[in-house]
């Protein structure tokens, strides 16, 4: 029972040592996550091997339960990620809730989850509080191996979040050196987003933020074995005058994958290329079908034409999405 002290002055409920009051309803537990993505080049993302039941063993990503009366879910996720990988975050985004009443074999737990994008070197996780091992996967093994709880949902749905972030904000700028070329920010588009992107097309795109001042050109590189190209450096404030003014922050890469349906997500699923392993997420509002039209960077093709292509550029897994 919990105890509430409250006396009532013109309507409003004020305290009083005389009032007690019981929650009539179960309340579920509260807890957050966080996606870590890390880039050197390659997206990765830190998980670590849980040490404590449920899910002994298995790779998840670090969490939490809120501490009640004393901490924000940001705060939680701030705290899991340092107490369990030794890695301090600080800028954070919301991915989404995640409320299934089974997605916990402990109880209805309600996770907060939240993501984040670094420089891989700059974060050296380490097994710290109930982690038996905590370490940087490549994204593109993620799907390879069982993972606790609805981890690998939430991973696949940072991913989306992250990449929407890219589209308009240049949230993800931080991860490149101070000076950098125009195909090590390409590379970071295609390594988020899964996308092909068209050098040409990406290229005039960028040129258009050069002129705005968002990007500036801050002189050749060295020590090379041919033409030297050009090196860049971001400027925040321009950018963020730039975005003031209404500008848009856009390379002109594909989003990634969705369903056209925009009724309630059923399914999940993601498409490979070149059998590398990279794969980008896609949702569905019912059980994919052979005619079931997706948008394949930014192309609308169906999961027929995708299977087809099974052998050749492009494969298409599809898995229930916990409802």
């Amino acid at each position: 029972m919990v105890q509430i002290s409250a006396t009532v002055r013109s309507n409003v409920l004020t305290p009083s040592p005389n009032m007690s009051y019981s929650y009539k309803h179960k309340r579920p537990a509260c807890a957050a996550d966080c996606a870590i993505f890390g880039w050197d080049g390659e997206l990765k993302i830190i998980l670590i091997e849980r040490d404590d039941p449920p899910f002994s063993g298995m790779l998840s990503l670090p969490g939490s339960f809120i501490r009640c009366d004393a901490e924000s879910p940001q705060m939680t996720a701030t705290r899991a990620v340092k107490e369990k990988t030794g890695v301090e975050i600080r800028d954070l985004f919301v991915v989404g809730y995640y409320g299934n009443p089974t997605r916990d074999p402990r109880g209805h737990t309600i996770s907060v989850a939240y993501g984040a994008l670094v420089c891989t070197p700059d974060a050296l996780p380490a097994p710290g509080r109930n982690a038996r091992s905590a370490k940087w996967h490549p994204v593109s093994s993620i799907g390879t191996f069982p993972m606790a709880f609805d981890h690998l949902q939430i991973i696949q749905e940072a991913r989306a979040v992250l990449a929407e972030r890219m589209h308009s904000t240049p949230a993800a700028l931080n991860v490149l050196p101070q000076k950098f070329r125009i195909s090590d920010l390409r590379d970071l588009f295609a390594g988020v987003t899964g996308a092909h992107i068209d050098p040409r097309n990406f290229a005039a795109n960028f040129k258009r933020l050069v002129a705005a001042g968002v990007f500036v050109q801050s002189g050749l590189e060295k020590n090379v074995p041919h033409r030297p190209g050009a090196l860049y450096s971001y400027d925040p404030i321009v950018c963020q005058s730039f975005l003031d003014g209404g500008g848009r922050f856009s390379l002109g890469v594909p989003a990634v994958i969705r369903a056209v349906s925009t009724r309630p997500v059923a399914y999940v699923g993601r498409v490979e290329y070149d059998q590398s392993g990279d794969w980008i997420p896609f949702r569905s509002a019912t059980k994919p079908s052979a005619g079931m039209p997706i948008l394949v960077n930014g192309v609308t093709r169906s999961v027929r034409t995708a299977r087809k292509l099974a052998s050749g550029e492009m494969k298409v897994f599809l898995s229930p999405e916990i409802p």
